[in-house]
């Protein structure tokens, strides 16, 4: 599989930005993907599920939602584009 079978979606944590300025940033910086700005009900129930450390942007908090809606746990860091295609896959082949 390659990273157009993938929808990639970065949610910022900082639930008063606007998403215009969410778009600019991401326009001004040049992001190949889609970014929203979380609301304060979502941003609790991450933190519900995942813990505190989803609130925590320099470790990159990231998790994959499988085609079937089940999620993988809370990965962190600054994976290489190719290592998360791979966790992509690997959670794919569970289906």
């Amino acid at each position: 599989m390659d990273s157009n079978q993938f929808v990639f979606v970065s949610l910022t944590i900082e639930t008063n930005d606007t998403a215009a300025d969410l778009a600019a940033y991401a326009e001004d910086e040049a992001f190949p993907w889609t970014f929203a700005v979380m609301t304060p009900e979502l941003l609790a129930a991450l933190r519900d599920q995942f813990g505190l450390s989803i609130t925590v942007p320099p470790t990159q908090p990231h998790f994959i939602i499988r085609p079937d809606g089940t999620t993988t746990g809370l990965l962190t860091g600054n994976p290489a584009a190719e290592d998360l295609i791979a966790d992509l896959n690997a959670a794919n082949s569970l289906q």
